[in-house]
């Protein structure tokens, strides 16, 4: 709780500048908020908050053409997964609105090569669990799914009205 309550504070505070630092911290307090008992700042709280600042950031856009380095689209990418997969679970788990908009989003399905931090000329400097990249590429898949099934069963009420939207993507 100690540790919650400090990176709350530093998120508070406007402590940090850069945007993609600030939305790892947000999907991290996600992690953690559900457990505090404060309905006002719980998970769905969060993950909203970071969905909202991935999009202002450009998250939700392929940045294949952006001159970032390599390294740098490739942890925009998880980054926007990884909200895409909490987005969905705790729409299944705790029965809320889901808030990411698939047709406004164009980022390509993650894979391997996603999970490499090297840029050119310059080799990564750890190689990421096959075991683990793939439990996420699936788990992805099985998020896709949860959507398609948020949407049949809660047709008029799965997706927050401001994001209305058809879920299914290719």
């Amino acid at each position: 709780m100690t540790f919650y309550k400090r990176a709350k504070a530093l998120y508070d505070s406007d402590y940090e500048d850069d945007r993609i630092i600030t939305l790892r911290g947000l999907i991290l307090l996600g992690r953690y908020g559900e457990e505090t008992g404060d309905v006002t700042k719980n998970v769905f709280y969060w993950n909203g908050l970071a969905t909202t600042m991935a999009q202002g950031s450009g998250v939700h856009r392929s940045g294949e053409k952006a001159r970032l380095p390599r390294s740098d689209k490739r942890l925009r990418k998880r980054i926007r997964w990884t909200l895409f997969t909490r987005d969905r679970l705790v729409a299944v788990a705790l029965g809320r609105l889901i808030h990411i908009n698939t047709n406004d989003c164009d980022v390509a399905m993650i894979c391997e090569e996603d999970f490499l931090d090297d840029d050119e000329g310059y080799a990564a400097e750890y190689c990421p669990d096959p075991v683990h990249v793939q439990f996420f590429i699936q788990y992805v898949s099985l998020c896709k799914i949860m959507s398609l099934i948020l949407l049949h069963e809660h047709p008029t009420t799965a997706i927050a009205p401001m994001f209305l939207c058809n879920v299914t993507e290719p």
